[in-house]
């Protein structure tokens, strides 16, 4: 594999463990059943996107791969100090802001990855995988309005979920 490809996958075998660990997180904390299931869904969508990075992951950082499933919370400062300011008193709405504020870095990332990377089988994963997550800022929209009741009562821009639609 080569050293870009090899750093991709790497890179988003770190970035859906963090997704994951965010939904699973959540679905213990809110209180809206629809919601709390919901991000359940998520999370299930998300360990499926971390097999199929892990089963393509062939390089010689073997070892860390084991260690970031192992532990499941590997991620960035700023993730770490963003999922330590959510606790049970954060609302079902600001949960799904914050989750559709990570799928959106994940389709930036994945969208710039997807520049480089030549080899099919791992470009096809991305693309994907970018699919779903753009479906994922879709299904996160709807519930944020199905939570909010009515269009008017937003106090958050998901407009850009209409330009992800495919």
């Amino acid at each position: 594999m080569e050293f870009f490809q090899e750093k991709a996958v790497l890179t988003a075998i770190a970035i859906e463990i963090r997704s994951l660990s965010f939904y699973r997180s959540m679905s213990s904390k809110v209180n809206d059943i629809h919601t709390r299931s919901f991000f359940e869904l998520l999370a299930v969508e998300e360990a499926h996107h971390l097999d199929l990075f892990c089963k393509q992951y062939s390089g010689t950082d073997g070892k860390l791969v084991d260690i970031l499933v192992k532990n499941n919370m590997y991620s960035y400062p700023y993730y770490c100090s963003m999922l330590n300011s959510v606790g049970c008193h954060t609302s079902e709405s600001d949960a799904l802001q914050i989750a559709f504020k990570d799928e959106q870095a994940c389709i930036d990332c994945y969208t710039e990855f997807m520049e480089e990377i030549q080899e099919p089988t791992i470009r096809d994963i991305f693309e994907s995988i970018l699919k779903e997550a753009r479906k994922h800022c879709e299904l996160i929209s709807d519930e944020y309005l199905r939570l909010m009741g009515s269009v008017e009562q937003l106090d958050y821009d998901f407009s850009c979920v209409n330009n992800l639609r495919t």
